[in-house]
């Protein structure tokens, strides 16, 4: 009766896990864009045995799906990172899947795979460098996932992959190259897949840990892995002559202990003989234990040494513990045995950062840049927290950025160009009403009522000429790239007052609705350049669709600014020629244009100036009909 009571008050849940990464067979995005795989269907049946619901949702990221268990959007997350950390170690259950890592290489090359000067790709955090001394490669490529190591294996980056067993020979087989490759090392250790919740939510996590540990007892694991594991079947012959020669070898090390055994206990004298032979191997096995972690502090350096970065390792006492040539280069000044807020450019770019304080821990990963003196540097910090070590590695990009501020000053020219023809036509305008009262004064019979309307008409058309001017010099001459508090209509009306004018008022009309007071903290000078980019590219998009549909009305181009709830949005809309879904994602990659005359440069720079000021570029179009660039940027109460 007890136990009845309390199944009763086990309440259904609805649970909601994240999952990120496309890695088939184990998750991944079919055809028909729908969640599948290994991971999918043993989350699904949790819900076997159980009144709960289980739904699986896929997020383009482990940051996004880290941040949807951050804000309550999932109850969970699968990931093999995560319980890692240290701050999420305990909040994770048992694990749901273990993935073995192996080592395949082409078929062809099997015998120099195993020849020193080779190189191996593996995604980093995943392989202990203990184990890639086994495979003599003098050189390592570090990748960001699963996917990027079998591609640097099959353009030639690469000679050997180290990865999990199952994607990889999952990926052969789909791709139908199965027969090309060949597992060289079958076991490089393993990563275990477990379900994280968010810290404190003990209650989730028992339950979810019962659920996982049932799962893994019954019959349906085994059901759905074979299942899949159909899919990926390859020739093992390689493997099987290996196992036959080590269990050769291992019959063989047993008879000869056997032998050695009897003879020694036939042999009473031989007994001092033997421990001598146990001590003398015991001094073999430390040196090779020795000899392995050489090898391994020396595949850490190789990979340092590799970057093109300046990569520094230290210990949370601020003690460097290694560091890559281009670090000691940037330095210029030995570094063996420094404290790191010791070393300059290190320590002023840490400033504030390292060592964290008492009441807050130091940030998992910070990226950043800083400018010391004329020079600017682009550097990420990151915590690695099962060694409670620090990696900081730096570059300078100062003449990277310069480049970019050449293309910006280039593509301002390109807008002037279009600019300054329609300020021209704008200011012929009051020169023919100052010339038309010119004339008329100069008559005879001139009244006071003309010359009154000298008085007032003539000042204003000078002054109307005089605004023109003015703000074409200001848009025209460089500015300065600091961050101000501005507003953002303002800064939409200066566009238009230049831009307007260039338009063709017979086929090009503008609605325009502005909210007064909408702050932003940006780069006024980077923000006008943006703007009227996206104009002009508007005015030309509808002067190329009316030159090829003809339409028996205005065109029309919509201009707002608004508030949404702590965001400020400047939507810009245009009803041009659109783009296509291809070229909607291509339309933000340099050198990319559908225009006959462009270069491609003009919505790859805006992106990246919006992006500079903390903002977002949302595109949205259709062809033939209309293109929507929305400009988001956080909200400023006042200027």
């Amino acid at each position: 009766m007890m136990a009845g009571s309390c199944a009763a008050l086990r309440t259904r849940m609805e649970i909601r896990i994240g999952v990120s990464e496309q890695m088939a067979p184990y998750q991944f995005l079919d055809n028909q864009g729908q969640l599948a795989g290994v991971h999918y269907d043993l989350l699904k049946s949790l819900e076997i045995g159980s009144d709960d619901s289980v739904s699986v949702l896929y997020f383009d990221s482990e940051d996004a799906c880290l941040e949807a268990l951050e804000d309550g959007e999932v109850d969970a997350v699968l990931s093999y990172r995560l319980p890692a950390e240290l701050s999420y170690a305990q909040w994770a259950t048992e694990p749901l899947t273990t993935l073995k890592l192996c080592a395949i290489s082409k078929t062809g090359s099997l015998e120099d795979a195993e020849k020193e000067g080779q190189v191996a790709a593996f995604e980093y955090g995943t392989v202990n460098y203990s184990y890639l001394q086994h495979l003599d490669a003098t050189s390592y490529l570090a990748v960001g996932s699963q996917r990027q190591i079998l591609q640097a294996l099959e353009d030639g980056r690469a000679d050997v992959a180290i990865g999990f067993e199952d994607a990889l020979l999952y990926q052969l087989e789909q791709s139908g190259e199965s027969d090309e490759f060949t597992v060289l090392r079958s076991y490089l250790g393993e990563v275990s897949y477990r379900l994280v919740v968010h810290p404190g939510n003990r209650v989730m996590l028992r339950r979810l840990n019962d659920q996982t540990v049932n799962l893994r007892s019954g019959g349906t694991y085994d059901r759905i892995y074979n299942q899949w594991s159909s899919l990926w079947v390859q020739d093992t012959s390689y493997q099987q002559r290996v196992m036959m020669r080590k269990l050769w070898i291992a019959l063989g090390a047993a008879m000869a202990a056997v032998l050695l055994f009897l003879a020694f206990s036939a042999i009473l004298k031989r007994r001092l003989a033997a421990l001598t032979k146990v001590l003398n191997r015991t001094n073999e096995e430390l040196q090779l234990q020795l000899s392995a972690t050489q090898r391994e502090c020396l595949t850490q350096q190789r990979i340092l040494d590799a970057a093109k970065l300046s990569m520094l390792l230290f210990d949370d006492k601020g003690q460097i513990t290694m560091y890559n040539r281009e670090a000691l280069m940037l330095a210029n000044q030995q570094l063996e045995g420094k404290n790191i807020m010791d070393v300059s450019p290190y320590a002023e770019l840490l400033e504030g950062i390292f060592p964290p304080t008492e009441t807050e821990d130091a940030p998992t990963v910070m990226n950043a840049t800083k400018r010391l003196g004329e020079t600017l540097f682009k550097y990420s910090a990151r915590v690695i927290t099962s060694s409670k070590t620090y990696m900081l590695s730096v570059e300078d990009i100062t003449e990277e950025e310069a480049q970019k501020a050449k293309l910006f000053e280039a593509e301002k020219s390109t807008t002037i160009n279009r600019v300054v023809a329609g300020v021209a036509h704008e200011i012929r305008n009051p020169l023919m009403t100052i010339r038309t009262f010119a004339d008329m004064i100069k008559e005879p019979d001139c009244g006071d009522d003309v010359k009154a309307a000298f008085g007032e008409v003539v000042p204003a058309e000078i002054d109307r000429i005089n605004q023109l001017v003015d703000r074409f010099i200001n848009y025209a001459k460089p500015g300065k790239p600091g961050s101000i508090v501005t507003d953002a209509s303002n800064l939409v009306r200066e566009c238009l007052h230049l831009t307007k004018p260039a338009a063709k008022k017979n086929v090009i009309g503008f609605d325009v609705q502005l909210e007064d007071a909408l702050f932003i903290r940006v780069s006024p000078t980077q923000i006008k350049q943006v703007i009227i980019n996206i104009i002009i590219n508007g005015m030309e998009a509808m002067e190329r669709r009316v030159a090829l549909t003809q339409p028996d009305r205005k065109l029309m181009m919509q201009i707002r600014t608004v508030s949404e709830d702590d965001r400020a949005v400047i939507c810009i809309r245009d009803e041009g020629t659109g783009m296509s879904p291809e070229d909607l994602k291509k339309c933000r990659e340099p050198y990319y244009t559908t225009k006959p005359t462009g270069i491609g440069l003009g919505l790859a720079l805006s992106n990246e100036l919006v992006l500079q000021n903390g903002g977002q570029m949302e595109l949205e179009s259709v062809l033939g009909d209309h293109t929507t660039i929305r400009l988001v940027f956080s909200k400023e109460h006042n200027a």
